[in-house]
């Protein structure tokens, strides 16, 4: 998975993510079928050397929320 310069994500095929169109972030973990690359909506928290540590991106009409 990468973070992109222009606030986009691409993950690979397998890597796992939580659907929040129904339930808060940890309920409704699901797994990408296809590698895609995503725009992100919001960095919800940082690593030490300010790297995103969580975000919330769209895929497929949803937000969902992708720990790095």
């Amino acid at each position: 998975m990468t973070y992109n310069s222009d606030n986009t994500i691409t993950v690979e095929r397998g890597y796992g993510y939580w659907d929040l169109s129904l339930y808060p972030w940890g309920n409704h973990f699901r797994r990408f079928t296809d590698s895609a690359t995503l725009p992100v909506v919001k960095i919800v928290a940082y690593h030490g050397d300010f790297t995103p540590s969580k975000l919330i991106a769209q895929y497929n009409g949803h937000e969902i929320g992708i720990q790095l």
